[in-house]
């Protein structure tokens, strides 16, 4: 894909953003698997080989999806065949935490393939992989709730990298975070849409399915209803983890907090947001946020290799942004979502005085300083190339495509400076081997196709 004429993100910035995911690609196959994948997968990228995390795989998907739609297709394969007995989506591919002395149970992670698997079914069209994606949340949420749901509040406790912060303090049904709860509540509410699709295919056999829709919808429901009775606190306009066994809110003000903006309430969305522009809190208007509030005790920067948790308390992740930015739209901020995606985009590509890049590269990190957007931790890391990716054309062009109908739309994020902007998205490659083009002109999009 080419992208012209954005003032936040250059081609050359955009065009290395694809080669950093290229380069992040495991070629496994039947005859060679890696750590049980059998085709080929995303590794974190940089130094951390050809190993896979289910969660770096997801996010480096989000953009991928857009370039090699096979390889995203393999994704609900590679995550089907590697799933254990008990429904356990792995962390990563070793399975093993020798080094975390502190992890003595079999752990997940952060479960953002829910909302990946489901956008490559949406694009696929393909009902047979929706059927697999089906078996493949269900159990992941049984697993979920027969490890880490606390029938007393509702909450899901979470254990090392099942958060971020990674709890490596605590065995299961003590800590619970606000990142996990509402990543569960999308993935309920993923499981649930998946099986409506289903439902409405006439003449198709639903024996596979464990649960109707409406029992993931009520979850999904229940879960957030729980997150915003425990883990807001009105006085401090934000959300807090939560101390099961303590029955207190822990007072870390991490970046997770603005997952609240998911919380329909408009009192609650106003109080974000005033804590989100606040510069002072997690650096508005300098760079993206922070992981964790500069005005937190946790509050640190790490320059060089990722070091495990000084990593998460106040670098700058895609992945903290990304998410925030998600429950601003959703929530109809619009304004506010356009000036954090313009922010992170200008950061890691580099562009300007916004962020640090090296001649004709981006900066696609794995985290930034939060003062100088210097670079730090893996150079050339994926899942930040993946999530850019995924801005620039879900968010800026607002391109979906549906596998079902074949038909590929546009609703741009028509806010902020993106509202002015001229800029083109061409050789888009489509699920059905189409190429595409996308204009973007006074907030409205053009789009063609062409076979």
């Amino acid at each position: 894909m080419k992208l012209i004429g954005c003032p936040f993100c250059s081609q050359n910035a955009f065009e290395d953003a694809q080669r950093v995911l290229s380069e992040a690609k495991v070629p496994a196959s039947p005859e060679s698997p890696v750590y049980g994948m059998d085709r080929p997968f995303y590794a974190p990228g940089g130094y951390y080989g050809q190993c896979w995390w289910s969660l770096d795989y997801a996010l480096a998907l989000e953009g991928a999806k857009w370039l090699d739609f096979a390889a995203a297709r393999d994704l609900i394969h590679n995550l089907r065949r590697t799933q254990r007995p008990d429904g356990r989506v792995m962390l990563y591919g070793a399975d093993s935490f020798a080094h975390i002395p502190s992890v003595k149970e079999d752990v997940a992670s952060l479960p953002k393939y829910f909302e990946t698997c489901y956008d490559i079914c949406m694009m696929s069209g393909d009902v047979d992989l929706c059927r697999e994606t089906v078996t493949l949340f269900e159990n992941s949420l049984a697993w979920w709730i027969r490890n880490r749901y606390d029938p007393e509040t509702g909450l899901f406790s979470a254990v090392f990298e099942e958060t971020f912060v990674p709890n490596t303090h605590s065995v299961s049904g003590v800590y619970a975070p606000v990142d996990t709860q509402f990543q569960l509540m999308l993935g309920m509410e993923n499981t649930a849409s998946l099986i409506r699709t289903l439902e409405r295919k006439k003449g198709l056999t639903l024996d596979f399915i464990q649960n109707p829709s409406g029992y993931y919808q009520n979850l999904a429901q229940n879960t957030l209803e729980s997150a915003r009775k425990w883990l807001y606190n009105g006085q401090k306009g934000a959300f807090f983890p939560y101390v099961l066994t303590q029955k207190r809110q822990y007072p870390a003000l991490l970046g997770s907090t603005f997952m609240g903006f998911y919380v329909p309430e408009g009192e609650v969305g106003d109080r974000l947001e005033a804590l989100l522009r606040d510069p002072e809190a997690f650096g508005w208007g300098r760079f993206p946020i922070s992981s964790a509030a500069l005005t937190d005790p946790l509050f640190t920067t790490v320059a060089g290799d990722y070091n495990g948790n000084p990593a998460w308390c106040g670098s700058v992740w895609t992945l903290i942004n990304d998410q925030t930015a998600k429950a601003l739209i959703r929530s109809g901020r619009q304004e506010t979502a356009a000036e954090l995606i313009i922010a992170t985009l200008a950061a890691f590509s580099g562009a300007g005085d916004r962020g640090k890049a090296i001649s004709g590269q981006g900066n696609f990190a794995e985290f930034l300083n939060p003062f100088t957007g210097h670079g730090e931790g893996a150079l050339r890391y994926a899942w930040s190339a993946g999530q850019c990716i995924r801005m620039v054309v879900e968010a800026v062009f607002g391109l979906r495509y549906d596998g079902f109908t074949g038909v590929l739309t546009a609703a741009p994020l028509n806010a902020g400076a993106l509202r002015d902007s001229t800029m083109r998205l061409e050789d888009i490659p489509l699920p059905d081997g189409r190429r595409a083009w996308a204009a973007l002109k006074d907030g409205k999009v053009e789009i063609g196709t062409e076979n």
